[in-house]
Formats: structure tokens, C-alpha cells, sequence
């Protein structure tokens, strides 16, 4: 049986107390505290205190600038990290030794200059480089070269919410990544994922590139698990920077600022 409870309208005033009748006049003080809540690119966002940043977008329908695109999500993964693995999807310098089964190549690129623009919170990255495009099956039948150029552009939106595009112009496709980290405490948060392109509307290639992505995901998820201190430090002193980590730096950048207007401040 199911027992009668106290009510709620949306804006958090009580509208029935079942102990005190149909007619009864309720208390003022009996209220709850509501929170901004809002279902976008397939997940549920909350905010318990007033929004100080929009949702990031992604696409949400079957087509892209007017072309039709393929979309699918991977599955949510809780790990033991913390969203420190923000960092980790930034970072490209790591490819070779942590991806080297899948997306890692032989011997460590070297990461060129990445163009970076600041948005209030946010930021994008982009850089342009030439790779082996072994997912382009013109190439692999020898009709196309198989090194070809390609465009990354990253993107972060305050506080954990990611995406890489990846641009193809020889191939002449595209592949966006979209990356959501939902902490839970400071060792542990759940990851959303979900990959969207044109080339995604065939199944066959949907269904392979959705278990490349996880296979790479999984990668990192098990690195992240190794680590005995988890955390993030906003602190450019506390840990040793290179020219590589160009866009890290810029993440812990844009965090801080993000946090401190929050009215948190960051720790030193």
C-alpha cells in the first residue's frame, strides 16, 4: 500500500500535508528546495544552485549542418576516478604508451602547436596534423593514400564536458566525440560518452567504430585506477608542465576561473 506523503508544486511550495486535511492552511516555512533541471543530448542535467553556465550542445537530431548523421552512445561506465579525467581526455600526448593496442601509434608524434581560443569559461584547440587513416577504406584498397590530414579541434565547457571533432578533408568526413564526467565524490564519477558523424549511419561502421571508442575508453579508465591520488590541481606549480600539455594547462586555466566565480575559491 502505498502511504500518502507531503506534495510539492514545481516551485517547491507544499500544496497538501496529509495529516492536516484537504482544507487545511499549510505552513509558509513548508517548502523545498527546488533545482534547475533540464533532459539535453540524452542526459539529465541539475543544477542545485542557480545555472552560472549553459548546457554545452550536441547534436540532438539526424542531422548536422544539413547532413545526416549517425548517432550512438557508449555505454556509462562508473570508475574510481576522479573528474580529473577531463585531463586525461586532453591530453594526446599519451596515445602511444597508454593506447599503443588500438589508437597508439609505433613511436611517440611529436604535438605541434595547438591554436587556442578562450571563451569566458570555455576554450577550443585546434591543430592540424597528418596521420594513417586506417578507418578510410578507400585508402586501405589502395585508392587513396593512406596518410592524410586531419583537423582536431578540441572543446571544454565548464565544469566537466568535453568534445573532440576530428576533420577529414581527404576522406572527406568528419567524427565528433562527445565526453560528459559526472563526479560523484573524490573518487569516483560515472562517464557519459556518445560519438556522432555521417559515416555513422552505415550500422556496420557504427557498430565498429562504437567498440574502437570503448576499447580506447576502457584504456583510460584502467590508467585512471592505477592512480593512488586522485585530483585535479589548479595550481600551475604544483606539477610539471611541458609545451605538450598546451591544452591540460588551459583546462586547469579555465577550471579555476570557472571556480572562482562560482564563488569557490580555488585551492592554492
Amino acid at each position: 500500500m502505498r502511504l500518502p506523503r507531503w506534495r510539492f508544486a514545481a516551485d517547491g511550495t507544499c500544496t497538501r500535508i496529509p495529516a492536516l486535511g484537504v482544507d487545511a492552511t499549510l505552513p509558509p516555512r513548508a517548502r523545498v528546495r527546488t533545482a534547475a533541471c533540464a533532459e539535453r543530448s540524452g542526459l539529465v542535467w541539475v543544477a542545485p544552485d542557480p545555472p552560472v553556465a549553459s548546457i554545452p550542445a550536441w547534436p540532438d537530431s539526424a542531422l548536422v549542418d544539413g547532413v545526416t548523421v549517425g548517432l550512438a552512445h557508449l555505454p556509462t561506465i562508473q570508475t574510481p576516478a576522479s573528474a580529473g579525467l577531463c585531463d586525461n581526455f586532453l591530453d594526446e600526448a599519451h596515445f602511444p604508451f597508454v593506447h599503443s593496442a588500438t589508437i597508439g601509434t609505433a613511436a611517440p608524434e611529436v604535438i605541434g602547436t595547438y591554436e587556442v581560443s578562450v571563451d569566458g569559461w570555455s576554450f577550443s584547440a585546434r591543430r592540424e596534423h597528418r596521420f594513417s587513416n586506417v578507418l578510410d577504406a578507400e585508402a586501405v584498397a589502395g585508392r587513396r593514400p593512406l596518410e592524410q590530414r586531419r583537423c582536431m579541434t578540441y572543446r571544454f565547457e565548464p565544469p566537466f564536458s568535453l568534445s573532440l571533432r576530428l576533420d577529414m578533408p581527404d576522406a572527406g568526413s568528419w567524427l565528433s566525440i562527445g565526453f560528459w564526467v559526472q563526479p560523484e565524490d573524490e573518487d569516483s564519477c560515472r562517464i557519459f560518452s556518445s560519438v556522432v558523424g555521417p559515416e555513422l549511419v552505415d550500422p556496420d561502421v557504427r557498430d565498429e567504430l562504437m567498440a574502437s571508442e570503448l576499447a580506447v575508453l576502457m584504456e583510460d579508465v584502467e590508467l585512471q585506477r592505477r592512480y593512488r591520488v586522485r585530483g585535479l590541481p589548479l595550481d600551475l606549480t604544483a606539477e610539471v608542465h611541458t609545451r605538450a600539455d598546451r591544452v591540460t594547462v588551459e583546462l586547469r586555466r579555465a577550471l579555476r576561473r570557472f571556480v572562482e566565480a562560482a564563488g569557490t575559491p580555488a585551492a592554492p
